[in-house]
């Protein structure tokens, strides 16, 4: 096979792909990133935390997530990685979830928790 047919081919599955995405966009305005930071939970924590508790609820596991993360310190920029799925995490995921008979205090608790780890893993990543 020569480039231009694989280039087509590859043309072929890269439009199959987009053509099987299914995007959908939610207009919240319940409150937005004023409250949450009202709350001390950083918006991209509160994001990251809610991806995982929705595959939590669907799939009873964690997954791994990549958030790219701008280092701004450095000459000209540079990403890194930070990773959301930590222990704090999927215990919170877990109080969150039936069958947890946790109290709200539990679950304040964990969220607490879960959110200083995720903070932290930001300025970690950050610095």
């Amino acid at each position: 096979m020569d480039i231009e047919q694989e280039i087509k081919q590859a043309e072929k599955l890269a439009d199959k792909s987009i053509n099987d995405l299914d995007f959908f966009v939610l207009d919240f305005k319940e409150y937005g990133s004023d409250f949450i930071k009202q709350q001390r939970i950083s918006p991209d924590a509160y994001i990251q935390l809610s991806l995982q508790l929705t595959f939590f609820k669907l799939h009873r596991q964690i997954v791994s997530t990549y958030e790219s993360c701008s280092l701004r310190q450095f000459r000209n920029g540079r990403v890194d990685t930070i990773r959301a799925s930590t222990k704090e995490t999927r215990d919170w995921a877990e109080c969150m979830c039936p069958p947890s008979t946790s109290t709200s205090a539990t679950s304040s608790s964990t969220i607490t928790k879960t959110t200083t780890t995720a903070n932290l893993l930001d300025v970690e990543v950050r610095n």
